[in-house]
């Protein structure tokens, strides 16, 4: 690898902030060749809203689970390189998307509403009971997700403190114990195959149900395929929508004039939810979403290889002034017009944005009101991000009010 190459993941020295390369790399061109981790791996990062947009849907770029073992486990955990939906490309992937699809139609999670607001205030209640200072991280951030989740799935809330274990050891970032994923998609395979028996005997109204429903059915979806299904769900629906939570509290204490505003009109919740999602997408997912050349591939002046390493750059391409406006790297929950690509774009665009999206805004909406002295209970640059996790976020979260 050249030595002069920049190395992805960038390093992030405020924490949940854009790296300051990106920026730099955002202006040096469309696709720019880059070191990946310190193995030797070379691969290209590809910056450019338009580019991004156009590559989420070209057939010449794959998913990591079309390549093999020469997948790697890039902002993904590695059983995720080989099985699930961000694995697969093709008929197969389309037809498990039709399978979990109508499970995520607006309609079906509008319905959620309520509960998720009900969630969301009972928490908060929790917040005032505990005192000051209260750690956001234990109290809202983790569990408001996993409850939402497991609400979706079916999983009785006995056992929903199960899964924060287990996912947390199923997106171990790669210089963590190597075992500790591998056992713990076992344990989350085991418990929602099991699951899934139950309620093919005794259905509910819940996902599991749903998948259960279609076993062996006329879709042709075995219990590996749902079980798969039900697991990547959980997991990414619940760590990354804890990741924004707390990254929204932060930067919406950053800027106390917009928290302010939310205070006063609740109605700007949803623009806020999509800020965070632009600008502080979680994990190491802000330098790339992990595709591979199936043939040489020109864009500009710069020729990928067949057979490389690309990286979609969501994060950068949140900087295009065209799409974004002149000033793409301000925080502003009143921006109008918001096409951001966190989520993704085309045949892997997330299944779950939709709930994420109530998720945050729910929260958004209610907490300025609640809380409207809401502050970090110590200063920005002593809270201690989870290094250990993929996805990022943070150890504890104090504050006070």
């Amino acid at each position: 690898m050249a030595a002069e190459l920049p190395v992805v993941p960038f390093r992030r020295p405020r924490g949940i902030d854009p790296s300051p390369e990106l920026f730099e790399l955002h202006d040096r061109g469309r696709v720019i060749e880059v070191g990946v981790g310190e193995d030797g791996l070379t691969g290209y990062l590809v910056t450019g809203y338009d580019d991004v947009r156009t590559l989420l849907v070209d057939s010449r770029l794959r998913a990591p689970g079309s390549v093999g073992e020469r997948a790697i486990p890039y902002g993904v955990p590695p059983v995720f390189t080989q099985a699930g939906l961000l694995s697969m490309d093709g008929p197969e992937h389309a037809r498990l998307r039709r399978i979990i699809g109508p499970t995520f139609t607006a309609k079906r999670v509008e319905r959620l509403r309520p509960r998720v607001q009900a969630v969301v205030d009972r928490l908060l209640d929790g917040v005032v009971a505990a005192g000051k200072p209260a750690d956001l991280h234990t109290l809202l951030a983790l569990p408001l997700p996993m409850e939402v989740s497991c609400e979706l799935l079916g999983v009785p809330m006995d056992d929903r403190g199960k899964f924060v274990e287990w996912s947390g050891d199923l997106l171990m970032s790669p210089d963590g114990d190597p075992a500790k994923p591998a056992a713990a998609w076992q344990n989350i395979a085991s418990y929602l195959g099991e699951m899934l028996g139950r309620r093919k005997a005794e259905p509910a109204d819940d996902f599991l149900t749903d998948l259960a429903g279609k076993l062996d059915g006329e879709d042709g979806l075995t219990l590996h395929e749902a079980t798969m299904l039900a697991a990547g769900t959980l997991v990414a629906g619940y760590e990354t929508t804890t990741v924004e939570i707390e990254y929204s509290v932060v930067v919406l204490l950053r800027h106390p004039e917009q928290y302010k505003a939310l205070r006063e009109d609740p109605g700007l919740a949803a623009g806020a939810a999509e800020e965070v999602f632009r600008l502080y997408p979680p994990g190491v997912g802000t330098s790339g979403h992990q595709r591979w050349a199936a043939t040489d591939i020109q864009l500009g002046d710069v020729t990928i290889p067949k057979d490389s390493f690309v990286l979609l750059c969501f994060a950068s391409a949140a900087l295009d002034p065209e799409r974004f406006g002149p000033d793409p790297e301000r925080f502003d929950i009143t921006r109008r017009s918001n096409p951001h690509m966190v989520f993704g774009f085309g045949p892997h665009h997330c299944v779950g944005a939709t709930l994420a999206r109530l998720e945050l805004e729910t929260l958004l909406a209610t907490l300025p009101r609640r809380f409207p002295d809401l502050a970090l209970a110590v200063p920005e640059e002593r809270l201690r991000i989870r290094s250990h996790v993929m996805t990022g976020g943070y150890l504890e979260l104090p504050v006070t009010w």
